[in-house]
């Protein structure tokens, strides 16, 4: 399963989160512990093993209590490897879908979508993806074809994207500890206490987890056929005869 997730903001949001994580985490920084990281925490390993089971406990609380405070929306979105593969297999066309990881963030887009349609949002977002996975360079010229589309601009609220480390953008701290507990849920059929906590509607925000069927894919490559979104990465090609779809 590869799973992507994140938050959206409004400004003040972003601005309240980022002031007090970071004084959440400033103590902490001086036993090697730069950044909030979900995989290493949980287990109390690698620059975590500094730390004590009720000091986990208080990251983990804190930074659930500080995102449901300060966010408006969280959203997570994952494929099987075995329906992608299946997917690929049948149908050539991963020109116009990218990797899994491709697919997951330009999935993104359109939860982001749905949430602004559903609370009659008209401004602008900004996407910003942790940097570091080796399909970034691939995501970065989808989105960039997506911002030379004005109809994908209109329907996906877009004024610009980039790719930044979690010291650089605390609030992907949050996302890494969404897109963790949701993983940790598949992997072991059973929800966490820490994401019951967070997925709590009482005083809280909403989530949405969508999973990508082959259907969602296949409808992700027409659109992306349709507007000429593709990768640059030489993938295998559908032989025969062409056709073109309009959706």
């Amino acid at each position: 399963m590869t799973c992507m997730g994140g938050y959206v903001f409004d400004e003040n949001g972003e601005k309240d989160f980022t002031s007090e994580w970071v004084e959440v985490m400033q103590p902490f920084k001086g036993r090697g512990i730069e950044f909030f990281h979900a995989n290493k925490c949980y287990p109390r390993v690698g620059n975590f093993q500094v730390i004590d089971e009720t000091e986990k406990d208080y990251l983990f609380n804190s930074l659930i209590a500080l995102t449901r405070r300060t966010a408006k929306f969280g959203m997570v979105s994952g494929i099987k490897d075995r329906v992608f593969t299946e997917v690929m297999q049948r149908n050539k066309f991963q020109t116009f879908t990218g990797s899994k990881y491709t697919v997951c963030a330009l999935r993104s887009l359109t939860l982001v979508q749905q949430w602004a349609n559903e609370n009659n949002f008209d401004g602008k977002v900004v996407y910003l993806f942790e940097d570091g996975n080796e399909h970034r360079g691939e995501a970065d010229e989808m989105m960039k074809k997506i911002k030379k589309s004005p109809q994908l601009r209109k329907d996906f609220r877009y004024e610009d994207h980039g790719f930044l480390g979690k010291s650089l953008l605390p609030p992907l701290q949050a996302a890494d500890m969404l897109v963790w507990l949701f993983q940790k849920w598949f992997s072991e059929n059973k929800q966490d206490p820490f994401l019951r906590n967070l997925l709590l509607p009482e005083g809280g925000i909403s989530h949405l987890y969508q999973p990508i069927s082959d259907l969602s894919l296949g409808m992700l490559a027409l659109m992306n056929m349709n507007y000429g979104v593709k990768s640059k990465r030489k993938y295998e090609r559908q032989v025969g005869k062409v056709q073109r779809y309009s959706i």
